[in-house]
């Protein structure tokens, strides 16, 4: 609880390290976090970042797409 509010999400942050630190924090307090364009392929460890979602590929994905 934030004062009279309750944090159900959060949206952001657009840059990777910043997310990963976010995440973690966020993540063990159970509130999810999305971000737009976070593509550290770290961020997909689910024992870490449980409450991380992304919308963009993460660099693995997006290397493989170009080699393809």
């Amino acid at each position: 609880m934030i004062g009279d509010f309750f944090l159900t999400g959060f949206a952001g942050p657009i840059f990777s390290e910043t997310a990963k630190e976010v995440a973690m924090f966020l993540h063990d307090i159970n509130i999810p976090i999305v971000s737009p364009s976070a593509t550290l392929p770290e961020l997909g460890d689910r024992s870490k970042y449980g409450s991380f979602l992304r919308k963009a590929l993460s660099d693995e994905y997006q290397t493989q797409v170009m080699l393809s």
